[in-house]
């Protein structure tokens, strides 16, 4: 029977609702890998967004600790882990967001901002590649803390990869550091991205947020080394705890380990409430009068 010369010769297919070629094709064959493509490939943005962060942050604290002085002090670390955060953001921004921390993550979650389905694979993510920039950091360094500290000693070097309080410091002023800095944080996050406030380039917003963190480790970063991020911290001390620094990395420091987990998570809710109710409802009121 010949065809209709108006019927098209192939058949056409909707492709709006696919983001990608590999999302069409895989759709033929496997539901359930199209249905987890977008959650996988936001867990992977997230990974080698974290993976960028710790790569530089964990880099220059190495550089200056390990360089008896020669490559900078206080002021290039406070820099560079700006600029880790810039560029950790500019990775995976246009995938998931570049939350690249779980004080992130969790506060978007308890807002409504983000499922709670997807928390728990953003905070995996997030930890896995704080783990391997962790590994790769030590790699590259490795012969320097072999002639460093060949015995491994969570008080000496240890603080290369994860952070730890000064030996003065009390764990309510450690708690309340750790807290204020990472509202701080969320709270610039939420200016920057709220179209109604003061709006920011897609361009700029990730040396906004960068620029926050340089600031928040020059106001309060000495205390306890401004983790501001649990993922940053943890991923990196289990990685040197099978590493050869051994248990102490948890129990050093009166078990500080606690309050780069929990003091962020605190803040970041806090600092993302006190945004929407300072600012946010007051454009909610603004236009329902407009309306």
């Amino acid at each position: 029977m010949p065809e209709d010369e108006n019927q098209p010769l192939t058949k056409q297919i909707d492709t709006s609702k696919y983001q990608t070629i590999n999302d069409l094709e895989s759709n033929t064959f496997n539901a359930w890998y199209v249905k987890y493509y977008q959650l996988r490939h936001e867990c992977l943005a997230e990974f080698l967004g974290t993976f960028v962060l710790m790569a530089f942050i964990n880099g220059v604290i190495a550089a200056v600790k390990l360089g008896d002085g020669n490559f900078g002090g206080w002021t290039q670390i406070c820099i560079g882990c700006g600029l880790g955060v810039t560029f950790g953001v500019h990775a995976s921004g246009g995938i998931s967001g570049g939350h690249i921390n779980p004080a992130v993550s969790f506060a978007l979650a308890v807002y409504g901002l983000l499922p709670w389905r997807k928390l728990p694979f953003y905070i995996f993510s997030q930890v896995i590649g704080a783990f391997f920039g962790a590994l790769f950091v030590y790699v590259i360094y490795l012969p320097a803390l072999d002639a460093h500290d060949p015995e491994r000693t969570w008080n000496k070097t240890g603080g290369i990869f994860a952070c730890y309080p000064q030996s003065y410091e009390y764990p309510f002023s450690a708690f309340t550091t750790e807290m204020l800095g990472t509202a701080i944080f969320l709270l610039t996050i939420m200016s920057v991205e709220d179209p109604r406030n003061m709006p920011t380039s897609p361009v700029l917003k990730p040396l906004t947020i960068g620029a926050s963190i340089t600031a928040i480790g020059f106001s309060f970063g000495l205390p306890t080394g401004f983790a501001l991020n649990p993922a940053r911290d943890f991923g990196p001390r289990l990685f040197t705890y099978f590493a050869g620094w051994g248990p102490e990395v948890f129990t050093g420091a009166n078990y500080y380990f606690w309050i780069p987990i929990v003091a962020p998570m605190v803040g970041g809710v806090l600092g993302t409430g006190c945004y929407k109710m300072v600012i946010s409802r007051y454009y909610t009121k603004v236009d329902g009068e407009k309306i």
